[in-house]
């Protein structure tokens, strides 16, 4: 039995609880360049000029973006699929593709990534695309001392960790006014 979970944009059920905690930007990663330098933000319909590296299908992250990418018009250029965001970031890093991902997994395992000075963040918009990560609850047992107490902790930790810096806030909030 699982007391709690952090999980990105879950379905709803009837078995469980679920809390929005931090909503945040899906974000374009590609290798820094002179044709690149100053872009803070990307709209959608430029995917269509990147090749793009994503997870296997099925993958919900890649089926949004499909998705969209479907409704405006276009065909997504899919240089690699591979699972694991290290693997991503590697080949991103190496040049081989762009890679979309939502803002936190990205910036969790960027500070050990060899590659991560050469990175460039950029949060999709036109539309603006985002991931809500929740903390899910069992609702149909009572959660014990213990449980309540990790729950709390759980979400004391996230709320604390899941942020986004300043400036990459302010680039997406001004976006999301415009869109």
């Amino acid at each position: 039995k699982i007391d709690a979970t952090l999980v990105y944009d879950p379905v709803a059920s009837s078995l469980t609880q679920v809390e929005r905690l931090v909503t945040e930007p899906m974000c374009l990663i590609l290798r820094k360049s002179p044709e690149n330098a100053g872009l803070s933000t990307v709209s959608f319909s430029q995917l269509a000029d990147h090749s793009l590296i994503f997870p296997c299908e099925p993958h919900p992250l890649r089926s949004r973006v499909d998705a969209e990418a479907s409704r405006q018009g276009f065909e997504l250029d899919v240089a690699f699929e591979i699972d694991g965001v290290a693997s991503i970031e590697a080949l991103v890093g190496n040049g081989l593709g762009a890679a979309v991902v939502p803002y936190n997994v990205l910036r969790a395992g960027l500070h050990a990534s060899q590659h991560a000075d050469e990175l460039l963040i950029c949060p999709l918009v036109d539309p603006i695309m985002s991931s809500t990560i929740c903390l899910v609850t069992a609702s149909r047992r009572p959660p014990t001392l213990l449980a309540t107490k990790m729950v709390d902790m759980l979400r004391q930790v996230a709320l604390e960790t899941l942020v986004l810096p300043d400036d990459a806030r302010e680039a997406w909030l001004n976006e999301a006014k415009r869109a």
